[in-house]
């Protein structure tokens, strides 16, 4: 699943972009960049959206991780999540 999917989840969780963007502490607009796949979100807001849609933890920072990775060895590491 990538980011946006799992974005997608938080709003419906939380009912709408604003509630979600509040509920892991970051503004709408970086959400919306994210949701864009234009950034990554940060590990700690990863880490609530995660536990937010009852998901796996490592799946949702590993989504984000490979918005902006573009070193292949890197990306290697996140792409089994």
């Amino acid at each position: 699943m990538d980011l946006t999917a799992y974005i997608s989840k938080g709003i419906d969780a939380k009912g709408g972009v604003i509630a979600l963007a509040q509920h892991l502490g970051m503004s709408r607009t970086h959400l919306a960049d994210a949701k864009a796949l234009r950034r990554g979100i940060p590990t700690f807001a990863c880490v609530r959206l995660a536990q937010l849609i009852e998901d796996d933890e490592r799946r949702v920072i590993a989504a984000s991780e490979l918005v902006t990775e573009t070193n292949p060895e890197r990306r290697a590491v996140w792409l089994p999540f």
